[in-house]
């Protein structure tokens, strides 16, 4: 989610943070969720007999009593914010402002950053009314929540082949990132536009994974579940049968055995693995 990404990277500045993180996080989640029985208790009180949406509840209830701002209003600040450095940082500077920003000052380059997020917060709040508006409105917010986990586990085969595998290849890891969110596109994105633009279309005969169908699992599992195993596949066939350049086997043998070369560090980063003749002839 935008705000742990928040406060896990941006807002992580020392590694003695994490010593503290590791049990107050976990004591955090255990306390937060004692407030889940009040608030779905007062709510089920409070609109009997209405139909009202439970995840809705801390909306409702402060708006019941005259308040009319909320945690929603948090939760819009954080994820924009957060979700305009992310863009910003990875996706708009890189491709776009490096070069600018390489021969210009650092009060020219502060400036445009922080324009740069501006518009980038503007664009994505409106973007994400839109969305909510003309596609998801008659979705709950678990459901909403289930697609983007689905998504976000699409990284999991990369990111633990980085970790453990050294033959992981950066070509394998973006061709199956991409079919796996292809998957996931035609099978969970589609269907809302679909049901947006037509509420009394049958999605069911949309969805392309059909012939595949696994009877007792539901839509979005089925839908995790071959994502997940195209993606996989994929990065490892393709991982397995291409060979990546000196540089990406170079820092795949040091992050795989980190342990092993840092525990000396001056040589911590001086590669000790093999290369290829055809590798040295292209330094040289």
């Amino acid at each position: 989610l935008p705000r742990q990404f928040h406060t896990t990277i941006i807002e992580n500045r020392k590694e003695n943070h994490l010593k503290t993180a590791i049990w107050v996080f976990p004591l955090y989640l255990l306390i937060f969720n004692f407030f889940v029985f009040p608030i779905a208790w007062g709510g089920k009180i409070l609109f009997l007999g209405q139909n009202v949406n439970p995840e809705l509840f801390p909306i409702l209830i402060p708006q019941k009593f005259g308040s009319i701002l909320s945690a929603s209003i948090s939760m819009i600040i954080i994820s924009s914010v957060t979700l305009s450095i992310m863009l910003s940082n990875n996706v708009i500077i890189p491709y776009g402002w490096i070069d600018t920003f390489k021969t210009k000052n650092d009060t020219f380059n502060n400036k445009n950053i922080v324009n740069i997020r501006k518009v980038s917060i503007f664009l994505l709040i409106i973007t994400a009314f839109v969305f909510y508006k003309y596609l998801i409105l008659e979705s709950s917010l678990f459901s909403v929540g289930l697609v983007s986990f689905v998504l976000i586990a699409q990284l999991a085969p990369s990111f633990f082949g980085a970790i453990f595998w050294r033959r992981g290849t950066y070509t394998g890891a973006v061709i199956g990132l991409i079919l796996g969110i292809l998957i996931c596109y035609i099978n969970l994105i589609i269907p809302q536009y679909l049901k947006a633009i037509n509420p009394e279309l049958a999605i069911n005969q949309y969805r392309i994974l059909q012939f595949f169908k696994i009877p007792y699992l539901e839509t979005i599992p089925q839908v995790f579940f071959w994502s997940l195993l195209a993606n996989a596949t994929v990065f490892t066939i393709i991982s397995v049968s291409s060979k990546g350049n000196y540089r990406e086997r170079n820092y795949a043998e040091i992050y795989v055995d980190i342990d092993h070369y840092i525990q000396n560090h001056e040589g911590a980063y001086i590669w000790r693995g093999k290369a290829n003749v055809s590798d040295i002839e292209k330094i040289l």
